[in-house]
C-alpha cells in the first residue's frame, strides 16, 4: 500500500518570492489610493474543448443503419451476407444538391460577415470624423484632447508607437460588440422559446377538451376539464421560462441599441454642426461652372444605424446555422458500417427515394459493445461520425477508446420529455468486454482544439468582453472567442498575447470576511510602488 507523505510548508524569503512571482498573476497598483487589480497576461497556449455526455452500455452488437437526410440512393456498396469492416460504405445518396447547398450557405455567411465589417467601419469613420473624438492623426493641429499632443510631424529618426484608440472610438467598439452579442443572445432565446412552444403544443394536445359532436346535445351538463398531464405541465413551465429568458434578452438588446444609437446620433449632430459652420474665404473672380447632373440610377448613401448592426448579426447567425445544417446533411448522406460485422438486411437499391431515419441496412457484429446516448440539438450539432471518444463505464477507473458511429438527425424525444433529443451511437474499439447490458457510462468527446492560440482564463470574460489594464486603468474591450476549454478560452480577435487582463478588482467589497483565501488565487499579492515589490493584497 502506498503511504502518504505529509506535505511540508516551505517558507521563502520575500526576495525569492518576488523572483518566483513572475510566473504568477500580477496585481497592479501605482499607489495606495490607486485601484488595485488582480491581473493575468494573455498567453499563447493550446486549448481543448471537451463535451461530457452520459450513455448506456448495449453489448448486443446489432446496428440498424439509416440516412440522416432525405434523398435518392445513388449507390449501394454491399450485399446481404457480406462481411464489412468498420467504416466501409454501405450506401450513398446523390450528393450533388447537398454540396451545392453547402457552397451557397458558405457564400451567404461570407457575404453577411463582409456586410457587418463594412457597416462597423462606416460607423467608426463617422465617429472618428467628429472634432471631439480625440483621434489625433499627428497633423500638428492639436485637435482633440487625446490626439497625442499635436506632434509637429517633422519625421523624427525613430518612429513613435501607434497611439491607442481614443476614448470615443473605444466606447464605440464596446457598444458595437454589446449590440452584436445581445442580438445573438436574443436570436438564440427566441429560437429556444419557439421550440419550447412547439413541444408544449404537442405535449398538451392529448389533454385538450374534445369539441362536442353534432349528435351531442348542447344542453348536456359540462364535464370537468381533464387533468393536465405531467408532461404537459412540464412543457408549460418550460415555455414560461423560455419566454421570460426571451423577454430579458430583448430588453438587453434594446438597451444596447439605445446606447449605440445615442453615440451615432451625437456623432451625426456634431458632423452637421461642423458642416454648417461658415468659413471665410478670399473673394474670387466668379467663373462659370458647368452644371453636372447626378445620374438618376445612383444609389443613395445607406444609413448605418444601430439597428443595422443588429440586422447584420442576425443575418450572420442565420447563415451560420444554415452552414451547420448543410454540412450535417452532407455528412448524413453516407451510411457506413459502425464495426466489423456482417450485413444481415438491406432494404434499398440505387434509384430508391428514402427519408431521413428510414432503416436501410442492418449490421451484426458479434462481441461488439456499443454505447447509446441521447443528446440535445446543440450537442448533436457538435458531434460527427468517426470522432474518437473516451468511454468510462460506471465503476471503472480507466476509460475505453471508442468511436462515434452514428448521429441521428431526427429527434427521438420520449413522451415525457419537454426538449427534443437525438440518438447517438458509440462503438468501443475493444471486443468481448462482457459488460452488463444497461450499465451507465460517461463519454468524453473533444469537440474543439486550438493550437498556439491567444488564451485568457474563462473568468476574465463577461458578455463577450474583457478588461485590459492600460496605464493603470481598466478598460473593457470586445473580443471574439473560439474554443472554450475547462479553464481557458481561445481569443480569436480583439486581444494580443502579452496584454494584461483584469480578473478582479481587489478594492471591491468581498461578500464576507470569512471567505477562505489561500495561495496566490484567493487574495494573493499585488505589485505596489515603483520598486514593484510584492505586498499582501488588501
Amino acid at each position: 500500500m502506498r503511504t502518504l507523505t505529509p506535505v511540508r510548508r516551505i517558507a521563502l524569503p520575500l526576495a525569492a518570492l518576488a523572483v518566483l512571482g513572475t510566473g504568477f498573476a500580477a496585481y497592479g497598483a501605482a499607489t495606495d489610493s490607486a485601484p488595485s487589480y488582480r491581473t493575468v497576461v494573455a498567453r499563447v497556449a493550446d486549448v481543448e474543448q471537451v463535451l461530457d455526455l452520459s450513455g448506456t452500455i448495449e453489448p448486443s452488437g446489432r446496428s440498424d443503419l439509416a440516412f440522416g437526410t432525405d434523398g435518392r440512393v445513388a449507390a449501394v456498396r454491399t450485399a446481404v451476407g457480406r462481411t464489412v469492416r468498420q467504416g466501409d460504405v454501405i450506401a450513398v445518396l446523390d450528393r450533388a444538391s447537398l454540396r451545392a447547398a453547402v457552397d451557397r450557405a458558405t457564400a451567404d455567411l461570407a457575404s453577411a460577415k463582409a456586410r457587418l465589417a463594412a457597416d462597423r467601419s462606416a460607423q467608426t469613420a463617422e465617429v472618428a470624423a467628429t472634432p471631439d473624438t480625440g483621434a489625433g492623426t499627428g497633423s500638428g493641429t492639436g485637435a482633440g484632447s487625446g490626439g497625442g499632443g499635436g506632434a509637429s510631424g517633422g519625421g523624427g529618426a525613430s518612429p513613435s508607437p501607434s497611439p491607442s484608440p481614443s476614448p470615443a472610438l473605444a466606447q464605440l467598439a464596446q457598444q458595437q460588440g454589446a449590440v452584436l452579442a445581445a442580438q445573438t443572445a436574443a436570436s438564440t432565446a427566441l429560437a429556444t422559446s419557439t421550440a419550447a412552444l412547439a413541444t408544449q403544443q404537442e405535449a398538451c394536445a392529448a389533454t385538450e377538451t374534445p369539441q362536442p359532436s353534432a349528435t351531442e346535445s348542447s344542453d348536456a351538463p359540462a364535464t370537468p376539464d381533464s387533468p393536465v398531464s405531467d408532461g404537459c405541465a412540464a412543457a408549460l413551465a418550460a415555455v414560461q421560462s423560455a419566454q421570460a429568458s426571451t423577454a430579458e434578452a430583448q430588453k438587453s438588446l434594446q438597451t444596447a441599441l439605445l446606447a449605440l444609437g445615442k453615440t451615432l446620433t451625437a456623432a451625426a449632430a456634431s458632423a452637421t454642426a461642423t458642416a454648417d459652420t461658415p468659413t471665410s474665404t478670399p473673394a474670387a473672380t466668379p467663373t462659370r461652372t458647368p452644371v453636372t447632373e447626378t445620374p438618376a440610377s445612383e444609389t443613395p448613401t445607406r444609413s448605418v444605424t444601430a439597428a443595422t448592426l443588429a440586422d447584420d448579426q442576425a443575418s450572420i447567425d442565420r447563415a451560420r446555422a444554415d452552414v451547420t445544417q448543410a454540412r450535417a446533411d452532407l455528412r448524413a448522406a453516407v451510411v457506413r458500417a459502425p464495426a466489423d460485422g456482417t450485413v444481415t438486411a438491406l432494404s434499398v437499391a440505387p434509384g430508391d427515394q428514402v427519408g431521413a431515419g428510414d432503416t436501410v441496412a442492418t449490421v451484426v457484429a458479434p462481441g461488439v459493445t456499443t454505447v447509446t446516448l441521447e443528446v440535445t440539438k446543440d450537442q448533436a450539432a457538435q458531434l460527427e461520425a468517426g470522432t474518437s471518444v473516451a468511454v468510462t463505464p460506471a465503476g471503472a477507473s480507466d476509460p475505453l477508446d471508442g468511436t462515434i458511429t452514428r448521429v441521428a438527425h431526427l429527434a427521438t424525444t420520449a413522451d415525457d420529455s419537454t426538449d427534443p433529443t437525438y440518438a447517438v451511437q458509440v462503438t468501443l474499439d475493444e471486443r468481448d468486454l462482457a459488460l452488463p447490458d444497461g450499465l451507465p457510462a460517461s463519454v468524453a468527446v473533444v469537440v474543439g482544439e486550438a493550437d498556439d492560440a491567444v488564451t485568457v482564463p474563462a473568468s476574465a470574460l463577461s458578455n463577450g468582453t474583457v478588461q485590459v489594464l492600460r496605464d493603470g486603468k481598466a478598460e473593457r474591450v470586445p473580443v471574439t472567442t473560439g474554443v472554450v476549454g475547462s479553464t481557458d478560452v481561445e481569443v480569436v480577435d480583439g486581444l494580443d498575447a502579452g496584454t494584461r487582463v483584469v480578473l478582479a478588482d481587489l478594492d471591491a467589497e468581498v461578500p464576507s470576511s470569512d471567505s477562505p483565501q489561500g495561495g496566490f488565487g484567493g487574495g494573493g499579492f499585488r505589485i505596489s510602488g515603483p520598486a514593484g515589490g510584492m505586498m499582501p493584497a488588501r
